[in-house]
């Protein structure tokens, strides 16, 4: 089963009242052998509960079944992965200021998620795209441009252009 997080705090209500008192967390997940966590993890439940109680995520050998064998294939899946996406970036990109860079995704919402989609990209492409030509997001620059008292129309307007600078960039055009 793979419950959702509201399902496990109402299951965890329901069985506190039944309990009579508070059930944490950690113990709806806790199990003692290997819990599968996605299609690719699997799990101590032991670990599992411990995320679950606020402890860091780190995984030790012994909360995987397949012990160090599988670490070193998922450790190979993900350098794989990662030189994959690396291929992606624009060049450019590489230098960016990695804090600027996730200051700027967290401002981002949906206009930047209509933006990347209609120019067909991922969104961390898109943040990218935006630092490196604005230091800001899709949606800072437009009302930095507009203006604080500009129409619905002005901003489109000036979506609309700032959307042929991210297209530039982010297909090599500048």
């Amino acid at each position: 089963m793979s419950p959702t997080v509201s399902t496990l705090v109402a299951l965890a209500l329901a069985l506190g009242d039944i309990r009579g008192e508070p059930i944490q967390l950690y113990e709806l997940v806790y199990w003692d052998g290997f819990v599968s966590v996605s299609g690719d993890l699997v799990l101590s439940g032991e670990a599992l509960a411990g995320f679950v109680s606020g402890s860091p995520v780190q995984v030790l050998i012994r909360d995987i079944p397949g012990g160090l064998d599988e670490v070193r294939e998922v450790l190979g899946q993900v350098k794989a992965n990662f030189d994959s996406l690396r291929s992606d970036i624009n060049p450019r990109f590489v230098d960016l200021d990695r804090d600027l860079c996730v200051r700027v995704e967290r401002r981002s919402g949906e206009a930047e998620q209509r933006a990347a989609d209609a120019l067909v990209v991922k969104m961390y492409a898109l943040t990218l795209a935006s630092v490196y030509l604005w230091g800001k997001s899709l949606s800072d620059e437009r009302d930095a441009r507009a203006g604080a008292d500009a129409s619905a129309q002005k901003r489109g307007r000036i979506t609309r252009q700032l959307m042929d600078e991210l297209k530039g960039v982010l297909h090599g055009d500048r």
